[in-house]
C-alpha cells in the first residue's frame, strides 16, 4: 500500500447503549387500547426510531393526534 500511496479508511461502528432500563422513569399506560376520543387533543401517540444512514445515527419521531372527526 505504501508503494501505491494508498491509506485504509476505518469506518467507526456504532455501539449500542446498554443502559438498563429504569423503572421509575417508565409512565403507565393511560389509553389502555382506547384509541378512541370523542376531542381533539386529548390522547396524543408518538414512536421513535433511529436510523443509521452513512454512517450516522438519525433520529425519526412522528406524533399524532387520535381525534378523528366524524362526518
Amino acid at each position: 500500500m505504501n508503494k501505491y500511496y494508498l491509506k485504509s479508511e476505518y469506518i467507526k461502528r456504532i455501539r449500542p447503549n446498554n443502559y438498563k432500563r429504569i423503572e421509575e422513569n417508565v409512565k403507565p399506560n393511560l389509553v389502555k387500547k382506547r384509541l378512541n376520543t370523542n376531542e381533539p387533543n386529548k390522547i396524543w401517540v408518538t414512536y421513535i426510531r433511529y436510523i443509521i444512514y452513512n454512517s450516522k445515527r438519525m433520529y425519526l419521531s412522528t406524533i399524532l393526534d387520535l381525534y378523528v372527526e366524524k362526518l
